[in-house]
């Protein structure tokens, strides 16, 4: 069995600096049930908390929803961006300001028993035959 732990963050802009951050344009992309539309606004899990840690810091404005490349590319080119449900892998963790971890998700690997099969990495994975995952109506924009 292999588990993969994703931690879902609110991520800034490294260059963003502390005083820079009272005006943060806050963004996220629709990731059900962690940010989604509904009745025309923006909801769900991760928002409700977001929304409620901007109220409470005054660091940023209302919420926008955008592509999440969009707002991935966002964190790169303007100042004062800050996008959430962001997936941390180990290439952007230094790269980019954390705050959270709003959500962790862990995705597990499992065979039958007494099949034989082994799975310890992803590689292993690949090797596997066929492989039968759950389907889901929420889709993970952020990876």
């Amino acid at each position: 069995m292999m588990i993969l732990s994703v931690l879902f963050g609110f991520a800034v802009g490294a260059q963003a600096t502390a005083t820079e951050t009272a005006g943060l344009k806050v963004l996220t992309a629709e990731n059900p049930p962690l940010n989604f539309i509904k009745d025309g606004e923006i909801t769900g899990l991760a928002t409700e908390v977001i929304r409620e840690l901007v109220k409470r810091t005054g660091t940023g404005e209302n919420i926008r929803l955008v592509a999440w490349q969009e707002g991935y590319q966002a964190l790169w080119e303007q100042p004062n961006i800050a996008l959430f449900s962001t997936v941390m892998t180990s290439e952007r963790k230094n790269l980019l300001q954390w705050v959270g971890p709003l959500v962790v998700l862990d995705t597990n690997l499992y065979a039958l028993k007494g099949s034989r099969i082994k799975i310890a990495n992803l590689d292993d994975a690949r090797k596997v035959n066929k492989i039968a995952t759950a389907d889901s109506s929420s889709k993970c924009n952020s990876d």
